[in-house]
């Protein structure tokens, strides 16, 4: 994700509104799978994608 879009461009199209966006980035709130659905299909990616933990193992 290249950080081009803005938190109220996000969160308007996944019908959220800014903050409760918000507090899903800063982990606030938990995501739920519709909402994960939504910005998967914001990016154009896969769910599985959007979850992959493919950093470095510690």
């Amino acid at each position: 994700m290249d950080g081009a879009h803005t938190q109220e461009c996000v969160a308007a199209a996944m019908k959220l509104s800014r903050p409760h966006y918000s507090n899903i980035e800063t982990g606030r709130v938990m995501i739920n799978y519709n909402h994960l659905q939504a910005l998967a299909g914001f990016y154009g990616i896969s769910v599985a994608e959007l979850v992959a933990d493919d950093g470095p193992q510690l």
